[in-house]
């Protein structure tokens, strides 16, 4: 019996995995060097949507531009839950992977990988808060001011920007 129950289990879980929908943004009005609020109202329509259906969000190589207030309005609206992302591949193969995760789970909020030098290299961050316009680059290093969210992976690297590190 235990084994019929196991095999059943297996079977769902692969049908569940078969079935996760792929959505490509550009197909929903995000691009590369667009303006931060055409890509920042796109991914949010983007993200609810796929609240709903389930699945997980593809980026192609390249710079993404976002622009927000406060990254609670933005992916932890408890509808929207938590969103996970990875970076897969290295340089101009890299890819950008948002999966979300159950609603109303927040506890692993953005992982991010690159294959660039280290294909075990990470980091994650658990409690994402905007605290001031600041640019952190890859190893937490402070750069200039400024005043947008930027993604640029191109090259395997995830910048981000007005963004606190805790």
């Amino acid at each position: 019996m235990s084994r019929f129950i196991l095999l059943a289990l297996l079977f769902f879980v692969q049908r569940a995995n078969a079935q996760m929908k792929v959505f490509e943004v550009g197909q929903y009005g995000i691009s590369p060097q667009q303006d931060a609020f055409a890509n920042t109202k796109a991914l949010k329509q983007l993200l609810a949507q796929i609240n709903q259906t389930g699945g997980k969000i593809i980026f192609p190589a390249g710079r993404f531009l976002f622009q927000f207030d406060s990254l609670h309005q933005f992916f932890l609206i408890k509808p929207l839950g938590a969103v996970k992302i990875e970076l897969e591949g290295a340089g101009s193969k890299t890819t950008l992977v948002m999966d979300i995760e159950e609603a109303n789970k927040t506890y692993t909020f953005f992982k991010c990988r690159t294959g660039k030098n280290d294909p075990s290299w990470y980091f994650e961050v658990k409690d994402l808060q905007i605290e001031g316009p600041r640019r952190y680059g890859k190893r937490g290093e402070k750069n200039p001011r400024t005043t947008a969210i930027l993604i640029d992976y191109g090259e395997g690297e995830l910048v981000l920007e007005n963004v606190t590190v805790k």
